[in-house]
């Protein structure tokens, strides 16, 4: 175990030492955060393509100006809930079953596999998928805790189980591909956790704690996010912002989804692993007399997980979605494995469990690290490399901040279209326009088939940003100086006219343009 923490803290070491960096989506909440300060929710002036429970995470780190309060936020979030569920694993009958030294062992490396590979894998705790993976950890713990224990149908015993589906709706209303998972471990640990079906009343209990389950869950999110639309009358929006989130945003062909996803398939990555360890696995606890129904129910947590990202898009950072779900899978593993040791070999020749664990840690964080190192590679299979990411996304940040500063009058408006980081830092909101990277996916044609809505702007194309550009007229446009905007920022009837182009040694050039007097 001296040797799991030592892994840990070097990955913490080495995230610590590099240079201040944090994905550039986080600008994007700081900026709805702020936004939420100044009284404004998301989907009442501008949308953003989340739920609106993050915007109010983002509250604290939007009101101070500072992506290092998110990162503080989000270690606690990270450290609390994987310190509550290596809790609640402690508390599960498969520990029960161990033998007394192995107990605490074999929950504090489950633990460790969530944590430590954070600050490896890309955007590690300044992005938000570490936190809701936490919580989603958290929740199916308690969860499979609550299911063994499955009481008479009580007032108290129904709502333990409601409060131990918060974290997970928390979880799924941060990363909606959660929901899939979270249903998985909910329907396993109301149905098949607790008494025999065939003990007097076991139908009754068992149907009944799934509809509670199943209301917990829909009740809980739907009071995360949509409160406060109540309580300050803004409901007419809601449903224009559902319908955009329920639109295709960020269409990409099937194929293409899971080109990059097939590379994962590697020797290096942990897929092919995984699928040897759930035959294994299976074999094992059928052996140590277990049923196998955990391993199953935790191999389709994190197959549902899959298919949920699978169907929309996938980006190097969904890989920290996926630690929560195979540290439970390895969880219910290494129970049946030690189990089966103790029933097989006398105890005089078992194999010492910690040198297991030593071995099981040395094979995942080999893989994490594989994995990482080929998340950093693109579609196109180019190597990046973390400094040069760094670097890249902190002088593009730099240079658009010095632009605006030294043209921008400190009263006077404008618009960034493809920055974030300059609005807040600057405390200038949007005037109404979409967010950076939906503002490139609408010049890309993303966004050409997203129903019409009248909450908020919500261009389909170029034309369209063009004609809402022209319409706002905000007093200062900075754009890129190859940005498909250029054209139309230049016509003969525009509002706008060119007030400077500044060039930057790294290449980089941006064209400011002022409305005409």
């Amino acid at each position: 175990m001296v040797f799991l923490s030592f892994i840990a803290v070097v990955a913490t070491v080495r995230e610590v030492r590099l240079p201040f960096y944090y994905p550039v989506d986080i600008d994007h909440e700081i900026y709805f955060g702020q936004e939420l300060s100044r009284g404004n929710l998301i989907w009442t002036v501008e949308f953003h393509d989340k739920l609106p429970i993050v915007q109010y995470l983002f509250f604290l780190p939007g009101m101070f100006g500072s992506a290092r309060v998110w990162q503080l936020l989000s270690v606690a979030i990270i450290l609390l809930s994987v310190a509550g569920a290596t809790t609640g694993l402690l508390k599960l009958r498969e520990v029960r079953q161990l033998p007394r030294e192995l107990r605490a062992a074999t929950c504090f490396f489950c633990g460790l596999i969530v944590v430590a590979p954070i600050s490896i894998l890309p955007d590690g705790i300044s992005g938000i998928h570490g936190s809701a993976m936490s919580l989603w950890f958290l929740s199916s713990v308690l969860l499979l805790w609550w299911g063994e224990r499955e009481g008479s149908i009580t007032p108290v015993n129904l709502l333990r189980l409601g409060v131990v589906c918060v974290p997970g709706c928390m979880a799924v209303s941060i990363r909606p591909y959660f929901l899939p998972s979270l249903l998985v471990v909910g329907v396993f640990a109301t149905l098949f956790r607790g008494h025999n079906w065939a003990s007097s009343g076991a139908v009754a209990r068992k149907l009944v704690s799934l509809m509670i389950f199943a209301a917990s869950v829909a009740i809980g999110i739907s009071v995360m996010n949509f409160l406060p639309y109540v309580t300050t009358g803004k409901t007419h929006v809601l449903w224009d912002g559902l319908q955009m989130l329920a639109a295709d945003l960020n269409p990409t062909a099937v194929a293409k989804t899971l080109n990059p996803i097939s590379f994962y398939m590697s020797p290096y990555s942990l897929m092919l692993p995984l699928l040897a360890l759930l035959f294994f696995a299976l074999l094992v606890v059928r052996a140590a007399g277990s049923a196998p129904g955990e391993v199953i129910a935790s191999t389709f947590s994190i197959v549902g997980l899959f298919v949920a990202v699978a169907a929309k898009h996938w980006w190097s950072s969904y890989l920290i979605l996926f630690l929560g779900p195979i540290s439970l899978l390895l969880f219910f593993v290494l129970s049946g494995l030690f189990k089966f040791f103790s029933r097989t070999f006398p105890k005089t020749s078992r194999p010492s469990a910690h040198t297991l664990l030593i071995i099981a840690a040395i094979s995942i964080l080999v893989g994490l690290v594989g994995t990482a190192a080929v998340a950093f590679t693109g579609e196109e299979r180019i190597q990046v490399s973390i400094s040069e990411t760094i670097r890249e996304s902190a002088e593009s940040r730099k240079e658009t901040m010095m632009v605006i500063t030294n043209i921008v009058a400190v009263d006077e408006q404008f618009l960034a279209p493809f920055d974030m980081y300059a609005h807040w830092k600057l405390n200038e909101p949007r005037h109404g326009f979409p967010h950076a990277a939906n503002s490139g996916h609408i010049l890309q044609g993303w966004w050409k088939s997203v129903p019409a809505v009248t909450a908020f702007a919500a261009p389909t194309s170029l034309a369209e940003y063009c004609d809402l550009l022209q319409f706002k007229a905000v007093t200062y446009v900075v754009l890129p100086i190859d940005s498909a905007l250029i054209d139309c920022m230049t016509t003969h009837d525009s509002k706008y006219e060119i007030v400077t182009t500044e060039n930057f040694p790294s290449g980089r050039s941006y064209t400011v343009f002022r409305t005409s007097p």
